[in-house]
């Protein structure tokens, strides 16, 4: 009852999009629109969240490698050498200790 009310007033055949009289766009006009808003739209918006958020860990990064170097030559400048200065050494040392 309901579709042959709707259907009445109406001639509708499978394959044919319908529109309104007033549409200000055609069905392969609305079909593309519908296609880029919600394919490719969302791939952007997407796309833009996760540069969004990868900028904001890179930022993070450098910040606290930042505080870190700072916070480092505050701490080195600040403390003293546990040793006289006749036993310090002006030779190169590494990790392992001086080198020979």
């Amino acid at each position: 009852p309901v579709t042959a009310f709707a259907l009445a007033g109406h001639h509708i055949s499978a394959g044919r999009p319908v529109t309104s009289s007033g549409a200000v766009f055609g069905p392969a006009t609305m079909r593309f629109l519908e296609t880029l808003g919600f394919f490719y739209g969302l791939g952007v918006v997407i796309v833009f969240l996760a540069a969004l958020a990868l900028g904001g860990v890179v930022v993070a990064r450098m910040a606290a490698n930042r505080f870190s170097s700072r916070l480092a030559e505050e701490v080195a400048s600040q403390t003293q050498s546990p040793y006289p200065d006749q036993y310090r050494t002006d030779y190169p040392t590494d990790q392992y200790g001086p080198a020979y």
